[in-house]
C-alpha cells in the first residue's frame, strides 16, 4: 500500500517538529458541531420494539475537529466523532496535507475516500438530513492512504489509494485495497449560475471474503435496513458513478447515478459469477430566501453568511441490491424545509417515506414506513 498508519503517524510529527512548522504563519483553527433530532417513526419497516416512538430527544451526530496550518503549504488535521451507542469518540480524519504546487496537493492519512458528490458533502451541509439509500448503499468511507488532487479552473482530478481494514473477528487479519479516480468540472459557469458534470470509479480487494451491504433506508437506524444479497466469496468490487448538477437564480437539481459490479463465487451453483448492483437519487433544492449554495473544487458547498437563509428540498432514491432470490429493492422520497439562522445555527423539519422488497431465501415480503424528524444543529466554529 501506499500509505501505512505508522507512516501517516511519522508524516504528522515530522511535520509537527520540522523547522518550517515553527515559521510565524503556523496557526491553529479548533471547529466542531453537533445534531439532536426529535422524531416519530410508524409503520413495519422500522422495528419499533428498539425505539419508543414519538419519545425523547437523540443525539444524531458530534464532531470535533482540529486544524493546524504549519505553514502556508503544510497542514494537519484531527477530527474525532462521538458515538453515542457505544459512548466514546472515534477518530473520523487523521491527515497531513501538503500543497506540491498552486494545483497539485498529497494528502497521507486516514480521510474520506473521494468518491460521490452527496457523499463527499459534509452531513451538516446536506440539503436533506441524511445521504440518501443509494449514495449510503455504495459509499467508501474513511480509510489510511494517499489521496492526490489536482484542481484546475473548472476542472478537478481525484485520486486515492488506501487499504482496508479486516474484521476485528477474523482469523487471518490480511488488510485489502482500495483505490479511487474521480474527474469532475463545470461544463457552464457563469455568475452564481453552474451545470457540473463528475464520473467516479473504486475498485476494491475487500479484506474480507464476505460483501454485504447494510444501510438504513430514512431516518435513524431502527431495523429500517436495507440488504443486498450476501456475497460469501467476493474476490474484487468495481463501483463507478456519474454525477450532475445545474444551479440556476436559486434552484439546484443534483443527481447520482451507481452501479457496483462484483467478482464472486456462487457457493448454490458451484460457478464464478459478475453480480451487479444499482442505485440512483435525483434531489431538488430551492433557496426561497436567503443566500445559495455555492461551487468549490467539484462540491457544492453551503454558502457561509450571517443572513438567515430558507430553503426547501426534495429528494427520490432507489436501489437494486437483489442477487440469486436475496436481497431487497427499495424505494424513497423525502421533503425537507431547512432554516438557517446563519452558518452556525441550522433548523430543519423532514417527512420521508420508504418502501421496500425483500427477498430471504428466495421468500420475497414487502414493508413499508414513515418518519417525521425535528432537527437542531449548532456549529461551534
Amino acid at each position: 500500500m501506499l500509505c501505512s498508519r505508522s507512516v501517516v503517524i511519522f508524516a504528522v510529527l515530522f511535520g509537527a517538529f520540522s523547522k518550517s512548522a515553527l515559521a510565524d504563519k503556523s496557526k491553529f483553527e479548533l471547529s466542531g458541531y453537533l445534531i439532536a433530532e426529535h422524531s416519530r417513526q410508524s409503520g413495519k419497516l422500522f422495528d419499533l420494539d428498539e425505539l419508543d416512538p414519538g419519545r425523547g430527544i437523540a443525539l444524531r451526530k458530534l464532531k470535533l475537529s482540529g486544524e493546524y496550518d504549519f505553514t502556508r503549504s503544510v497542514s494537519a488535521e484531527l477530527s474525532l466523532d462521538y458515538r453515542s451507542d457505544e459512548n466514546k469518540f472515534e477518530i473520523d480524519d487523521l491527515y497531513i496535507a501538503k500543497d506540491l504546487t498552486r494545483a497539485i496537493s498529497l494528502t497521507l492519512g486516514r480521510f474520506k475516500e473521494p468518491f460521490g458528490l452527496e457523499n463527499l458533502q459534509g452531513l451538516k451541509y446536506q440539503y436533506l438530513q441524511e445521504r440518501s439509500v443509494a449514495s449510503r448503499a455504495f459509499r467508501l468511507g474513511r480509510n489510511y492512504g494517499a489521496y492526490l488532487k489536482a484542481t484546475g479552473k473548472r476542472w478537478n482530478i481525484d485520486l486515492s489509494s488506501v487499504e482496508l481494514e479486516p474484521d476485528d473477528d477474523a482469523i487471518f487479519r490480511k488488510y485489502g485495497e482500495s483505490h479511487t479516480l474521480r474527474l469532475s468540472g463545470l461544463v457552464y459557469k457563469k455568475r452564481k449560475n453552474f451545470i457540473h458534470l463528475g464520473a467516479g470509479y473504486n475498485s476494491r480487494k475487500p479484506a474480507s471474503r464476505v460483501h454485504e451491504i447494510k444501510e438504513p433506508l430514512i431516518g435513524r437506524e431502527v431495523g429500517n435496513l436495507i440488504r443486498s444479497g450476501d456475497l460469501d466469496t467476493a474476490l474484487t468490487i468495481d463501483t463507478h458513478n456519474f454525477e450532475f448538477a445545474v444551479y440556476w437564480n436559486k434552484l439546484l437539481l443534483q443527481a447520482e447515478y451507481f452501479k457496483q459490479k462484483t467478482d464472486a463465487f456462487n457457493s448454490y451453483l458451484f460457478i464464478d459469477e459478475k453480480v451487479n448492483f444499482k442505485g440512483y437519487y435525483t434531489s431538488f433544492l430551492w433557496a426561497i430566501f436567503g443566500e445559495p449554495r455555492r461551487y468549490d473544487d467539484g462540491e457544492i458547498k453551503f454558502r457561509r453568511s450571517d443572513k438567515p437563509t430558507f430553503e426547501l428540498a426534495l429528494r427520490s432514491s432507489e436501489v437494486e441490491l437483489e442477487y440469486f432470490f436475496d436481497g431487497d429493492t427499495a424505494q424513497t422520497n423525502e421533503i425537507a424545509l431547512n432554516y438557517y439562522r446563519s452558518s452556525a445555527i441550522k433548523l430543519s423539519a423532514e417527512y420521508a417515506n420508504a418502501d421496500i422488497e425483500e427477498y430471504e431465501f428466495s421468500f420475497l415480503s414487502e414493508r413499508s414506513g414513515d418518519t417525521f424528524t425535528l432537527r437542531l444543529q449548532i456549529a461551534l466554529n
